[in-house]
């Protein structure tokens, strides 16, 4: 029985399994948001868009996986669908706002349904327009970590950054581009590919700044405080912090 698991095992197998189990990890990240939300007893600075946006892009690429027969991208995507809507209802729960999240979970609810309708009309034909489609959620993910460089640009200083989580979306990335590029998919290796590039800036950062304002970064420590000197402007304390991990997680809807 062993012998036969391992005679049909493959790197393509292997790098499915990998991909599937530390990007499902990734989207449990979520969860320390939702506690904070439930501290709080408030939404209050805490965007719903990457909540909605990951329901979307889960949807949209479980049903373009459907389609090619992909089972991992089946399986994660499942997975992703149904986590990131149950943080989306949490957050309706505890919204102050009611009516508005309402209005933009109908237009998700409104863009899933009319999806569905020209894959139910076109079949086949709409397999490509669909993975573009997916693409472009994808790369319009990847792009919302990017005001938290502006912050970390602005203050000197990574504490906005978590490194962790930017380690990771380093792996995960490198993985579906991988993945992307063994299965011939150029809708899973563009995204991927511009998703590695930004979460090396990201940890490229933290060798350039220090991790808290005041702080040595390792560039200054291995070359002196005068190769990098660096004075951070005193900014307030917030959840700068938690919102980038909220962008950074949803950025993996794949």
């Amino acid at each position: 029985m062993f012998n036969n698991f391992f005679d049909n095992l493959t790197f393509l197998k292997c790098l499915s399994v990998s991909a599937f189990v530390t990007t499902v990890s990734l989207f449990f990240c979520g969860i320390p948001i939702c506690v904070n939300i439930w501290k709080r007893r408030s939404t209050v600075d805490i965007s719903a868009v990457p909540f909605l946006m990951g329901v979307l892009g889960a949807v949209y690429w479980l049903r373009y996986g459907i389609m090619k027969i992909d089972y991992t991208m089946i399986s994660v995507n499942i997975f992703a669908a149904s986590l990131m809507s149950i943080y989306l209802i949490f957050y309706h729960f505890m919204s102050e706002k009611k009516l508005w999240i309402s209005i933009e979970i109908c237009a998700v609810i409104f863009l899933i349904s009319l999806m569905l309708f020209l894959v139910q009309i076109y079949g086949k034909d709409i397999f490509h327009p669909l993975g573009f489609t997916c693409m472009t959620f994808n790369i319009i993910n990847f792009g919302a970590p990017l005001a938290g460089l502006k912050v970390v640009l602005r203050q000197r200083s990574c504490d906005t950054l978590p490194l962790p989580m930017c380690i990771a979306n380093l792996l995960v990335s490198s993985q579906w581009a991988l993945y992307g590029i063994l299965v011939s998919d150029v809708y899973i290796i563009t995204p991927n590919s511009i998703g590695v590039i930004l979460a090396l800036i990201q940890v490229s950062l933290f060798l350039i700044f220090p991790m808290k304002q005041g702080h040595l970064s390792p560039f200054q420590r291995c070359f002196g405080d005068s190769c990098c000197a660096i004075e951070a402007p005193v900014s307030p304390s917030d959840d700068t912090g938690i919102y980038s991990q909220c962008e950074l997680i949803l950025s993996h809807i794949l």
